[in-house]
């Protein structure tokens, strides 16, 4: 999009943000560009204009018309609501800078300009290609800022399974990162197989090993999911969801949760508390817990592995991890109804001095409820960094997990 907007008017912009209608009913969007350096001669017939202009305007689509005047208004009045780091005018600049510094630094020649790459809700990505290839960074939401730090520490461990780390702003959640190359697509079903079995038991023995520095990386700032402290969290999880629950039987919906459903919930919390115990009790130690582990965010390449994108992680129970590694196993593989249980002993298996093979599975299924609870208190942190249309394009993601979390929580473990 840079790139066109600067072949057709020689405008050299970053995009800062992407606008919505504030209703599902208004699929109206419009995309908010920062210009850099000396502005060329507009096209003829062409201009420049403000908020005070609006009223002349006529677009195509008139709902993008309204989704501008909004977004004028909300920078005139300072824009008071929550916004994300990377959509201030400014922000691309002093990240490049950061760039080019930390470049400097490391002894690395940038070959080009930095270029910014496709935008998430949660995170901002550019490139700058150098004598010996391309680096990345990469900015997080400021509730994932414990990425960067998280990563870093995880590589000086493991440099053959992370990507490496040429340097961190642990304050702003930046991070710079050697190219690793593209993820591999695989597409036969005895392919997926043998990278699951090749993530699985790699990912246990990182847990392994942070193990015994979980109170280092909580220090980071990674979210503190301790099963000690998961009962308390559900506890308050739950009444949030009430407060926002619908009186009437059938007046829920994706974003709420009915009464009824929170009444059941609640019911449910001793429960709970009790599977947390009983999982805390078979003796597997708390470490770090991926809870976005899933084949978009691991490479395997030859046997070997790497695994990135920590920004959903806790210190947690490890397998937390497991259930959302199982979850994309039985996505991706539905008709291999044997996959999901050799992934599990592979990862499992590396557990083996602390847990007899015998337990796995009861250990799987305590871990289940809190395993989804984290994945919820994590998203609750998420959407409620965000406010307005951002929030609103979320707001079913708790309540979805809530919901499945009642559904486990009322069969037997």
């Amino acid at each position: 999009m840079n790139a066109e907007i600067k072949r057709m008017f020689r405008l050299e912009v970053t995009t800062l943000d992407r606008i919505q209608a504030p209703t599902t009913a208004d699929p109206s969007s419009i995309f908010v560009h920062e210009t850099h350096g000396t502005l060329p001669p507009l096209p003829p017939h062409a201009r420049w204009c403000d908020s005070s202009d609006l009223d002349k305007i006529e677009l195509a689509v008139p709902g993008q018309l309204r989704v501008l005047t909004a977004w004028l208004a909300a920078n005139d009045n300072a824009r008071a609501e929550q916004t994300l780091p990377w959509t201030d005018i400014g922000w691309n600049a002093a990240a490049s800078a950061w760039i080019s510094t930390m470049l400097q630094e490391s002894g690395v020649s940038a070959a080009g300009p930095v270029e910014q790459m496709g935008f998430r809700a949660w995170s901002r990505h550019s490139r700058v290609r150098t004598a010996t290839g391309w680096v990345y960074f990469k900015a997080s939401a400021p509730v994932f800022t414990h990425e960067p730090a998280v990563t870093q520490l995880l590589a000086q461990w493991f440099p053959e399974h992370l990507p490496r780390v040429i340097a961190v702003d642990a304050n702003r959640g930046w991070m710079m990162t050697a190219d690793f190359g593209d993820v591999p697509r695989r597409r036969s079903g005895a392919e997926l197989l043998a990278d699951y079995l090749a993530v699985a038991p790699r990912l246990a023995r990182i847990q392994r090993h942070a193990a015994g520095a979980a109170p280092a990386i909580a220090i980071l700032g990674c979210p503190d999911h301790r099963l000690e402290t998961l009962p308390e969290q559900f506890c308050a999880l739950v009444l949030g969801v009430a407060a926002r629950a619908s009186p009437r039987p059938g007046g829920h919906s994706q974003e709420t949760l009915s009464d009824a459903e929170v009444n059941r919930l609640v019911t449910y919390i001793p429960e709970f508390a009790r599977r947390c115990a009983a999982l805390a009790e078979l003796g597997i130690p708390e470490s770090i817990a991926h809870l976005d582990i899933w084949r978009g965010n691991f490479a395997v390449r030859n046997g070997e592995v790497l695994i990135f994108d920590w920004a959903e992680s806790v210190v947690g129970h490890p397998l937390f991890s497991l259930d959302k590694l199982l979850r994309d196993v039985r996505t991706t593989m539905p008709n291999d109804l044997s996959a999901p249980a050799q992934v599990a002993a592979a990862y499992m298996n590396e557990w083996a001095e602390d847990l007899p093979a015998d337990r796995w599975t009861q250990a799987l299924r305590l871990a289940a409820a809190p395993a989804i609870v984290s994945r919820a208190l994590l998203w609750r942190a998420a959407t409620e960094s965000l406010s307005g249309e951002r929030r609103r394009i979320y707001a079913d993601a708790v309540t979805a997990h809530m919901r499945e979390a009642l559904t486990n929580l009322e069969e037997a473990p």
